[in-house]
């Protein structure tokens, strides 16, 4: 497995209390690229954040029906016993019903108060290094819309991809996911679709993931980066020599 000699950046902009950590930061650097893809959960993120903000936001006996379904529900997607769909459709009960202006404000709310201090700050110093340099950087994850824009804009990228749930007739949200949905060959149809819109090649492209189903984009773009990876990606890293990085260290 290959593994990517350190380098130094520009930390001016990052949380304090940071720099010792990323000054030796490991996440490669390809000054060539021209746009960067970075997965939300596990990547950018400690966590898996629609659980995150379900757990802060939800109470009382809905709470006490929602998270552990939620939980089971990663646990089994996990295992490869259920579909990501499954995960989000038990997340989307926790605004069923409610109109998509509150909705959102409450998503927004649990992602300032109990979230932002779980960006990965080694992911963020690399994703900071590109935009620094003018390169368009997209976050992409399965959490609510409103909650990765805020994480996009936390670290500085230029647009979020996350998912919306479709609206009924009433102005109420479902537990119907737009699509396609980020993840899987869905984050291969909108990684295509941006760069497309940019008039980009995928050979120009970065990607950060940490999933086995990251892997159809990572076998895709000309930079593939595995952050954490966990299952058959760790093979797949290997065999394809993908450069591969382990982080903790989140901004706390």
């Amino acid at each position: 497995m290959l593994r990517v000699p350190f380098h130094s950046i520009s930390l001016s902009r990052l949380p304090a209390g940071c720099a010792t950590l990323t000054a030796l930061m490991a996440i490669p650097d390809y000054p060539q690229a021209r746009i960067v893809f970075c997965d939300l959960d596990n990547t950018l993120y400690g966590g898996t954040m629609g659980i995150d903000i379900a757990r802060h936001l939800l109470s009382g006996l809905k709470a006490l029906k929602i998270i552990p379904r939620l939980t089971a529900t990663m646990a089994m997607y996990l295992a490869g016993r259920a579909q990501m769909d499954d995960f989000i459709q038990a997340s989307s009960a926790a605004f069923r019903g409610e109109d998509k202006i509150s909705g959102y404000a409450r998503v927004r709310e649990g992602t300032r108060r109990h979230c932002l201090h779980k960006i990965y700050v080694e992911t963020e110093a690399a994703l900071r290094l590109y935009s620094g340099r003018g390169v368009p950087v997209v976050v992409m994850g399965t959490a609510p819309q409103p909650a990765v824009e805020m994480i996009a804009e936390a670290v500085g990228a230029t647009r979020a991809v996350g998912t919306e749930m479709e609206i009924d007739a009433q102005g109420r949200m479902t537990d119907r996911p737009i699509r396609p949905v980020p993840h899987g060959n869905g984050k291969l149809e909108i990684v295509k679709k941006v760069c497309g819109e940019l008039g980009i090649p995928l050979s120009d492209a970065v990607y950060l993931g940490d999933s086995p189903a990251d892997a159809a984009v990572l076998s895709e773009v000309g930079f593939p980066i595995c952050i954490n990876p966990r299952g058959e990606l760790n093979d797949i890293a290997r065999a394809r020599s993908w450069p591969v990085h382990s982080t903790s260290r989140t901004r706390g």
